[in-house]
């Protein structure tokens, strides 16, 4: 069963607010651009520093599924290696 919506905010009073009384907040951008002290950020911290292990070891004790931190680590793998296929030099053009 859930709460009777009253209208009232329950939140703290903010100088911007939403319509309906919530405060209007903008994320803060941390790590290559997730969410500052996001469970994301935390992991991907992780495993550019310490590595894939260490990664998943973190983002099972945080509680995150396996399947999550694959598809993550995966994509950052991923956007790695196209990040250092880019940086290189042609060799044709030398």
């Amino acid at each position: 069963m859930t709460a009777k919506r009253t209208g009232k905010a329950t939140g703290r009073k903010v100088a911007k607010t939403t319509t309906d009384g919530r405060q209007a907040v903008k994320a803060t951008k941390g790590y290559k651009g997730h969410n500052a002290g996001s469970r994301k950020e935390q992991v991907h911290k992780a495993y550019d520093q310490k590595g894939h292990e260490a990664a998943m070891k973190l983002g099972q004790k945080l509680g995150l599924k396996d399947g999550t931190l694959k598809s993550w680590m995966g994509t950052w793998r991923r956007d790695a290696a196209k990040a250092d296929t880019t940086e290189q030099p042609d060799a044709k053009a030398a």
